[in-house]
C-alpha cells in the first residue's frame, strides 16, 4: 500500500450531525392484536405446529379405534316435598327438601360408597365377570365400588326436583340393570336412613326430655329460696310500684325546680332595682295588679301637674310648692308599696325553694329504695330467666316428643322413581373421525396460542414494520439468516456468495445509507448494538466489501477493543499492530493499515490489548485518526462495542458521520433496544439507521417478497445459502 498519512497533518471536523434533544423519548406503538405477526408466526413455525397437531390426533384416532363401544342407560327419581324431618343429634331441627342445598345434597349421595356396596351385593357384581374385566383372579371391593362409580353420572335438571341417573357401560343389558339397580338401592337407603334417625330421634327426646324435667323442677325450687331468704315474695310488684313513684316525684321536682327558678328571676330583678320603686312598679308580675296601675297613673298625673305649674309660676308659688309636697307624698305611697312587693316575691321565692328541697329529698330516698330493690332483683332475674329458658326447652321437647311417630316417619318417602330405565340400552356415538378432528383443531389452536405467547413474552422485534413502529427509526436492511463461517469466522458472503438472498440484504444497505442525504456524502458509518452477539462485526465486514466491490477505497476501522474480531476474520495475527499502537504510540497510520485479498478494502484491526479502553478513547487520538483516514479513503467503517455493555462507543459517536444499529431479530429484548437508542439520544447523537440481522426467510418481511431464485443462476449464477444464526 502506497500513500503517505502524517498523524497531525489533517483536521476532521465534527459530522455535520442535527443535534436530538436529551428528552427525546421512544414512542411504543401498542396493537390490540398483531394479525400480520400470527401469520408470520404461522408461515415460521407451520411444521412444529402441524407435527403436534398431527400427533395429538393421531393418539386419540388410535384410542377411540382400541376402545370397545359403550351403551347407556337412564333412571329418573323425584324428590318428594316434606314439611320436617327429625334430625337426631343433641337437638331437633327442621329439614325442607323444597331447598337447593337439600336437592343438591341427595344428588351427591347417589354416588355414596354404602349404596354403591348394596348394588354390588344384591346383583353379585364380584363374581359376574361381564361387569368388569379380571385379569388377575378375584377384584377386591373397593376396586368393584370404584369402577361402578366411575359409570355413574348424575344430574339435577334444571328448576326441577327430578335425578338423572345415567350408567354406561359395554353391555347393553348390564347398563339397564345397573341403572335401576342404583335408584332402587338409594330409595331403600334413604328409608333406611329414614328410620334410623327417626328412631334415634325419638330415644334422644326421651333422654332429654327426663333430664329438662329435673333441671326445671331444681330451677324452681332455687327460685323459692331465694325468694324466702331476700323476704321478697313479688319482687316484680314492688319494682313497678317504685318506679311509679320515682317517675311522679321526678315530675313534681322538675315542675317545683321550674317554679322556683322563675321566682328567683324576679328577686334577682327586685334586688338589682330596690332604690327604684317606679321600675319596681314596672314589673310584668307587678302590673298586673289593678291597683298597681291606678297608682301609677296618679303618679304621672301629679308628676304633669307640677311640671306645668313649674312653668307658669316661680318656685316659692303656694300652689305649686303644695303639687310638689302632694308628689312627694304620692311617692312615699308608691315606695312603700314597693317595699311590700319586695317582701311578697322574696316570700313565694322562700316558699318554693323548701317545696323544691323536700321534693328532692323524696326523689333520692325513692331512688334509694330502687337501688336496693334492683340489687335484690338482680340475682332473682338470673334465677327467673334460667327457669323461663328451662320451661321453654322443655315445652318443646314434649311437642316434639309426642309428634315422633316411627311408623309414619316410615310412610313418608322423600324419593320416588319416576321413570326406570328401559329397553333398549342407547348406543354412545362416537365417530373416530370426529373426534381426531377435534383433537387435530384444538392442539392446533393451542399450540399457536402457545407459541404467540411465548413471542409475547420474550419481548423481541420480530419484522421490519415493528422495529419502524416500536422504535421510530428507520430500517436500512434486513438481513436474512446465512452459513456460518469456520473456525469461529464470519462468512464474508457478499464476496462468496453475491446471490444469496444476505448479499443483496447489504446491497440494500448499501443503497439506503447513500441516499439518506445525497448532498452532504457521508463517508464514516458506525456499527453498533444494544447487547453482545447481535451481528455487528458480520455486518460491518460485509458492509466494507460491499463499498469496496463499488470500487470506493473503504477501510475497516476494528475499534471493539475489548473483544476485537476484524483481524481474525481476515486471517491476521493477533500481534498485528493497529489502534492501540496509534494511540500509545507515534505510530504513522499508514504503517498500521492492512490490506485485504479484496480490491479497495483495507483494515485496521485493534492492535495489542491494553489495559484501560475507554481511557485511551477519550484522549482525542479517535478524532484525529478518523480525519487523517478520511483524507485517504472514500467509505470508513467503524465497529465498535455493544452500547449497553461498555461506555466505550460513546466516545467516538460524536465523530462518526453515521450510525448504524443492528438488532437481531427475535432475540433482542425491546427494553435493551429502547435504552441503547435512548442513550444515545441523551448522548445527543440519534442512531441514522437500523439493520434488522438474522431475520427468518419465511418471517413475511417485505423486503423478501421474490422466490430464493429470483436472483440465480439468470443474474449471479450462485444458489443462496442456508439459514444459520449468527452471532458476533
Amino acid at each position: 500500500m502506497k500513500f503517505e498519512m502524517s498523524k497531525n497533518g489533517s483536521n476532521h471536523s465534527a459530522p455535520d450531525r442535527q443535534p436530538m434533544p436529551a428528552s427525546a423519548e421512544i414512542i411504543d406503538v401498542t396493537k390490540p392484536f398483531d394479525f400480520r405477526g400470527l401469520f408470520h408466526l404461522l408461515l415460521e413455525k407451520w411444521l412444529l405446529i402441524l407435527l403436534v397437531s398431527l400427533t395429538a390426533a393421531g393418539g386419540v384416532f388410535y384410542y377411540a379405534s382400541r376402545t370397545p363401544l359403550k351403551y347407556q342407560a337412564k333412571a329418573v327419581l323425584q324428590v318428594e316435598q316434606e314439611e320436617r324431618k327429625l334430625i337426631g343429634t343433641d337437638s331437633v331441627s327442621r329439614h325442607d327438601l323444597r331447598s337447593p342445598e337439600a336437592i343438591n345434597t341427595i344428588v351427591q349421595n347417589v354416588k355414596n360408597s354404602s349404596v354403591l356396596r348394596r348394588v354390588i351385593e344384591t346383583n353379585e357384581l364380584a363374581s359376574n365377570p361381564g361387569f368388569i374385566l379380571q385379569k388377575d383372579g378375584p377384584v377386591s371391593e373397593a376396586k368393584l365400588v370404584r369402577a361402578l362409580a366411575g359409570m355413574i353420572s348424575v344430574k339435577l335438571r334444571p328448576e326441577t326436583r327430578l335425578i338423572d341417573i345415567t350408567v354406561q357401560h359395554r353391555d347393553s343389558e348390564m347398563t339397564i340393570m345397573l341403572a335401576n339397580s342404583v335408584s332402587q338401592e338409594f330409595i331403600r337407603q334413604n328409608l333406611y336412613d329414614q328410620f334410623s334417625t327417626s328412631k334415634a330421634a325419638n330415644g334422644l327426646l326421651h333422654e332429654e326430655a327426663m333430664k329438662l324435667k329435673a333441671k326445671l323442677e331444681e330451677s324452681e325450687q332455687e327460685i323459692q329460696t331465694y325468694r324466702e331468704a331476700t323476704q321478697t315474695i313479688s319482687i316484680e310488684d314492688r319494682e313497678h310500684i317504685t318506679l311509679g313513684k320515682i317517675r311522679d316525684l321526678t315530675s313534681r321536682y322538675t315542675d317545683a325546680q321550674s317554679a322556683r327558678l322563675g321566682i328567683q328571676a324576679e328577686v334577682d330583678q327586685l334586688n338589682s332595682i330596690s332604690t327604684n320603686p317606679a321600675a319596681i312598679l314596672a314589673l310584668p308580675s307587678v302590673q298586673a295588679d289593678m291597683a298597681v296601675s291606678e297608682l301609677r297613673k296618679r303618679l304621672v298625673e301629679q308628676e304633669t301637674r307640677v311640671a306645668l305649674l313649674a312653668v307658669e309660676y316661680q318656685p316659692t308659688f303656694p300652689k305649686l310648692r303644695q303639687a310638689r309636697q302632694q308628689l312627694v307624698e304620692l311617692e312615699k305611697v308608691v315606695y312603700s308599696f314597693a317595699e311590700k312587693v319586695r317582701s311578697s316575691v322574696q316570700a313565694s321565692y322562700d316558699a318554693a325553694l323548701a317545696r323544691e328541697k323536700n321534693l328532692e329529698q323524696a326523689l333520692r330516698q325513692t331512688q334509694a329504695e330502687a337501688m336496693e330493690l334492683d340489687k335484690k332483683s338482680v340475682g332473682y332475674n338470673v334465677l327467673l330467666r334460667e327457669l323461663q329458658s328451662d320451661r321453654a326447652l322443655y315445652d318443646s321437647v314434649l311437642k316434639r316428643l309426642k309428634e315422633t311417630d316411627l311408623s309414619k316417619g316410615l310412610g313418608q318417602a322423600s324419593l320416588t322413581m319416576v321413570e326406570p330405565a328401559s329397553q333398549p340400552a342407547t348406543p354412545i356415538a362416537r365417530s373416530r373421525l370426529i373426534l381426531a378432528g377435534g383433537s387435530f383443531m384444538l392442539s392446533f389452536i393451542g399450540m399457536v396460542a402457545l407459541l404467540y405467547l411465548l413471542r409475547s413474552v420474550r419481548g423481541s422485534i420480530q419484522t421490519v414494520d415493528e422495529a419502524e413502529d416500536i422504535l421510530r427509526l428507520p430500517v436500512w436492511a434486513a438481513i436474512p439468516a446465512t452459513a456460518k463461517g469456520k473456525n469461529k469466522k464470519f462468512p464474508h458472503i457478499t464476496a462468496e456468495s453475491p446471490a444469496s438472498l444476505c448479499s443483496e440484504g447489504f446491497r440494500t444497505l448499501r443503497t439506503t445509507s447513500s441516499i439518506v442525504d445525497i448532498k452532504n456524502e457521508k463517508r464514516t458509518m458506525l456499527f453498533t448494538s444494544a447487547a453482545p452477539a447481535e451481528g455487528k462485526t458480520f455486518c460491518s465486514l460485509n458492509y466494507a466489501i460491499c463499498q469496496a466491490q463499488e470500487g470506493k477505497r473503504t477501510l475497516l476501522i476494528d475499534l471493539d477493543l475489548r473483544k476485537p474480531s476484524v483481524g481474525a476474520n481476515f486471517d491476521l495475527p493477533p500481534e498485528t499492530p493497529g489502534v492501540t499502537d496509534y494511540f500509545v504510540s507515534d505510530t504513522r497510520l499508514n504503517r498500521l493499515v492492512q490490506p485485504t485479498n479484496y480490491p479497495n478494502l483495507f483494515v485496521l484491526c485493534s492492535g495489542p490489548r491494553i489495559p484501560n479502553p475507554a481511557e485511551a478513547l477519550a484522549n482525542g487520538s479517535v478524532q484525529d485518526m478518523l480525519a487523517e483516514a478520511g483524507s485517504h479513503f472514500d467509505r470508513i467503517i467503524v465497529d465498535t462495542a455493544p452500547i449497553n455493555a461498555v461506555s466505550d462507543t460513546f466516545l467516538i459517536l460524536p465523530f462518526v458521520d453515521q450510525v448504524c444499529l443492528v438488532v437481531k431479530s427475535g432475540g433482542t429484548p425491546q427494553r435493551a433496544i429502547k435504552r441503547a437508542v435512548d442513550l444515545m439520544v441523551r448522548a445527543n447523537v440519534e442512531p441514522s439507521g437500523i439493520v434488522l440481522n438474522y431475520l427468518p426467510e419465511r418471517s413475511g418481511n417485505y423486503y423478501y417478497y421474490a422466490p430464493k431464485d429470483a436472483y440465480g443462476n439468470g443474474t449471479y449464477g450462485e444458489a443462496p445459502e442456508s439459514r444459520v444464526l449468527l452471532k458476533s
